[in-house]
């Protein structure tokens, strides 16, 4: 029996256009998850949820890959200065910490960050309290005027 393959990715078709010989494999997602945490892996496409801290943000991807295999670059640079966020309140010391990280991302690119997602959220004015939290629909302590 003859079957047609089934066309490539994007990003599989972009990669080649470019040269790289590349395969994308399709998984479901708990077998992804499995994967990345136990790093069994050569490359790995993910989302992340969003996170109100840029160094919570760094924590998944960032320390010792021997203590924690899903981590994905092990810089002890990196990590010390991941670790310098988490301790520093002072918002200018912070930003001076995260744009030194974001330096040494752009030097070494452990990881190519696509895009975040913009989700545009409309509202009567007689609604009041705060309907979203982190792109997702929060219906407590809202209230509707009549």
């Amino acid at each position: 029996m003859c079957r047609a393959s089934r066309p490539p990715s994007i990003a599989q078709a972009m990669m080649q256009q470019v040269g790289l010989n590349v395969q994308i494999e399709v998984l479901d997602y708990a077998t992804q998850v499995d994967r990345r945490r136990s790093g069994n892996y050569q490359v790995i496409s993910q989302s992340v949820a969003p996170r109100l801290d840029p160094a919570l943000m760094y924590s998944f991807y960032v320390g010792n890959k021997d203590k924690n295999a899903s981590l994905m670059w092990d810089n002890p640079k990196a990590i010390e200065l991941m670790k310098s966020a988490y301790v520093e309140a002072d918002q200018a010391k912070r930003q001076a910490i995260f744009d030194e990280f974001h330096k040494l991302m752009l030097e070494e690119i452990p990881g190519i960050f696509m895009y975040d997602m913009v989700d545009i959220w409309g509202a009567t004015k007689k609604l009041h309290g705060e309907p979203v939290w982190q792109s997702n629909t929060r219906l407590w302590e809202v209230t509707l005027d009549d």
